[in-house]
């Protein structure tokens, strides 16, 4: 009898699990059915009732993990602030999905993913390293990562458009108004994990190094710096007496009204590093 009750309730199950909807693990399903989110309307319980045969891995912050057999896909929601450090690019109610990613533990060729890349612009990430690319439609709002053919993440974001709600910061806006995926030129795009090498401060030419009391007291500066990958450099200049004018390379060291005596000025270049690198020092004295 027990065994006959147990038969049963095991037949039941069984028919049970046999009803219940069967979901693939391909990237095109998933796309489908992660296109039935809502950018800028739905909020984590609308994502949930979506994604509601996938496994909810958690919430990070302003954003929700769910796995899916081998994929992971994070849904970030916006902090209703245009947080640039969140990566806002689009103004939205807080709590509302602007921005999902998809990605897979195992390996994830580009004719897995079931998407025409040719039809997209092709643009590379990093001006360090030329295996890695991004496809990207700002139109469809879709971008695909690859790495020497290997598909790292599919990203989905709100179609860009003309009426489209942009943030009001530098990235958001070159986002929406530049081609490029990135919003910054490739030669100043560096890959993560690459060491920056500093800028260096090879020479510090002043026009005058003793000056009489009764004489005019402004120094012209000339700097010299060197930086191996090219970067952008801003200079920083401190003085022990008197006051800087102007910026960049060539600046303007005032010394009007300073008393006699002996002072310094250094100056460093900022490659984005901070002051990293060599810098130069030379004194003035006042008689």
């Amino acid at each position: 009898m027990l065994f006959r009750d147990r038969a049963f309730l095991l037949v039941t199950i069984l028919v049970l699990i046999s009803s219940l909807p069967v979901y693939s693990q391909t990237v095109p399903d998933v796309l489908e059915r992660v296109r039935e989110i809502k950018f800028f309307e739905s909020d984590r319980e609308a994502v949930k009732q979506v994604l509601y045969e996938m496994v909810f891995d958690g919430t990070y912050g302003m954003r929700d993990g769910f796995t899916f057999g081998d994929l992971d896909i994070s849904v970030h929601y916006s902090t209703g602030e245009c947080d640039e450090e969140e990566e806002d690019v689009f103004k939205s109610e807080a709590g509302k999905v602007v921005r999902i990613e998809i990605s897979s533990s195992e390996l994830l060729l580009i004719p897995d993913i079931g998407l025409d890349l040719s039809k997209m612009t092709k643009e590379q990430v990093y001006h360090d390293l030329e295996s890695m690319f991004i496809y990207h439609d700002k139109k469809l709002g879709i971008a695909v990562r690859v790495f020497d053919d290997e598909v790292e993440e599919v990203l989905l974001i709100p179609p860009v458009s003309s009426i489209s709600p942009v943030c009001d910061y530098d990235f958001a806006r070159q986002f929406i108004a530049n081609e490029s995926w990135f919003g910054v030129k490739l030669e100043n795009r560096i890959s993560p994990g690459t060491p920056n090498l500093w800028a260096d401060v090879t020479d510090l030419e002043l026009s005058s190094h003793d000056l009489a009391a009764s004489t005019n007291k402004l120094i012209d500066v000339s700097t010299t710096a060197v930086d191996p990958e090219n970067d952008p450099l801003t200079y920083n200049y401190t003085v022990t007496a008197g006051k800087i004018i102007g910026d960049g390379r060539r600046v303007v060291w005032d010394l009007s009204g300073v008393a006699p005596g002996t002072y310094e000025i250094t100056v460093g270049a900022d490659d984005g590093c901070g002051i990293c690198g060599q810098t130069q020092t030379k004194t003035v004295t006042i008689k």
